[in-house]
């Protein structure tokens, strides 16, 4: 088994690389290192790792132009932040479904909060 992602965390590492790699038209580009400690359970990992791939997956098969996954992270101080950002056709948002809802309930169980940009052409996801 290859893993073209290596973040320090297994669970991670195979979600990735099952989620990003059923999608080869989309280019992704992950920049992210988690620490061995991070404190969050590796199903919420999961949840939220399928969750926000799932969503930007979607948002880019949406999208005529380009086909961009993002995915980052970075810790400061005792914060962990995660950063997902995609590509996405110019209209509105739709209404928040199951997927931005499990998002937040796995922030909000660790004490932490999502941010959601949308611009033009590519929406970005922050937890921390």
């Amino acid at each position: 088994m290859s893993f073209p992602y290596q973040t320090g965390n297994p669970v991670v590492d195979i979600l990735l690389r099952e989620k990003l790699g059923l999608a080869k038209e989309i280019a992704a580009e992950v920049s992210l290192v988690l620490p061995k400690s991070c404190g969050i359970d590796d199903f919420d990992l999961c949840v939220l790792f399928a969750n926000a791939l799932d969503n930007a997956i979607a948002a880019c098969r949406s999208n005529d132009g380009a086909k961009v996954v993002r995915v980052s992270g970075k810790q400061q101080g005792d914060f962990y932040m995660l950063a997902f950002e995609n590509t996405c056709s110019d209209e509105l948002l739709p209404p928040t479904g199951t997927g931005l809802s499990n998002i937040k309930a796995v922030a909000e169980k660790y004490h932490g909060a999502v941010l959601a940009e949308k611009t033009e052409d590519s929406f970005i996801g922050m937890f921390c």
